[in-house]
């Protein structure tokens, strides 16, 4: 016999079992709906930092002699959530660190040499 045809052989059965059985109907919709709850549940990312407090371009634009003191106010997590959500550290490296004043000459490092890219084109 064609496989084909024998799996529409036995697919045939089981529906028409189904269709005449109201238990065995009942317990498949019930399969099926925890299936479905369980692939409609977004996927948690755990290894996710926040986002940071602000964007050190837009302060390096806006105000650039401010930007110094406003990351000297936050703490090693939040200026890590800066590195992470900027892209400031591909190694990752920067993570490990606990120095808060080496974290933020990091930010101030990149933060001017992203803003200055380009300028010998001008």
């Amino acid at each position: 016999m064609d496989t084909n045809k024998l799996i529409e052989a036995i697919f045939s059965e089981l529906l028409k079992e189904v269709r005449a059985n109201k238990d065995l109907q009942d317990r498949i919709t019930r399969l099926f709906e925890k299936q479905v709850k369980r692939v409609d549940k977004p996927l948690k990312r755990h290894h996710r930092r926040k986002p940071g407090p602000f964007d050190p371009m837009t302060v390096h634009r806006d105000q650039p002699e401010e930007l110094g003191p406003r990351l000297e106010a936050l703490d090693v997590e939040e200026l890590k959530n800066i590195v992470a959500e900027h892209g400031m550290d591909r190694s990752k490296l920067a993570m490990k660190w606990k120095s808060k004043e080496r974290l933020v000459d990091l930010i101030m490092t990149k933060v001017k040499s992203r803003a200055q890219k380009g300028d010998v084109f001008r």
